[in-house]
């Protein structure tokens, strides 16, 4: 506590020292309500108003043929690019130098 505020003997509502009586009340009170309206806006967050329930899953269709041969073939696209190309070869070879 300061000594000149000591000498006074004035203190605040909230024990602190007054140092200019009446200079600050304004901005104590303008501070307090600053104060208690984010308090307010905090205790009333949107989060209060939600539902925390589990949506319905729907349940994943069954793949087609056309999928299955899709994954099937997949891991094996390098080497079936290099058949169809060899494949190719054969077939124009065949029918232009017809052997």
């Amino acid at each position: 506590m300061p000594a000149k505020a000591r000498r006074q003997g004035r203190e605040d509502k909230h024990g602190a020292p007054e140092t200019h009586p009446g200079r600050n009340d304004g901005h104590r009170e303008a501070g307090a309500a600053a104060i208690e309206s984010t308090i307010s806006a905090v205790t009333c967050s949107p989060l209060e108003n939600l539902s925390f329930q589990v949506s319905p899953v729907e349940p994943l269709a069954a793949p087609g043929k056309l999928e299955k041969y899709r994954l099937l073939l997949s891991p094996w696209s390098g080497a079936l690019r290099y058949l169809g190309i060899t494949l190719l070869f054969l077939l124009v070879y065949g029918l232009v130098l017809r052997p």
